[in-house]
């Protein structure tokens, strides 16, 4: 998994996405977010891995 911008999109905002670990780092999520400003963020969907469906916030 690999965090970066993914694309800019209509509404002037970008998609980003990036690895979140559990504490012990024994187990990893794909988070999926966006933000206009890189201030605020809003969560978009999350998977467990890259062999998951996306579950949509």
């Amino acid at each position: 998994m690999h965090a970066g911008v993914n694309k800019k999109l209509k509404d002037g905002s970008y998609l980003i996405s990036g690895p979140l670990y559990t504490e012990d780092h024994s187990d990893a999520y794909e988070l999926e977010y966006k933000t206009k400003d890189f201030k605020k963020f809003t969560p978009v969907r999350v998977r467990h891995d890259e062999n998951s469906k996306w579950i949509t916030f």
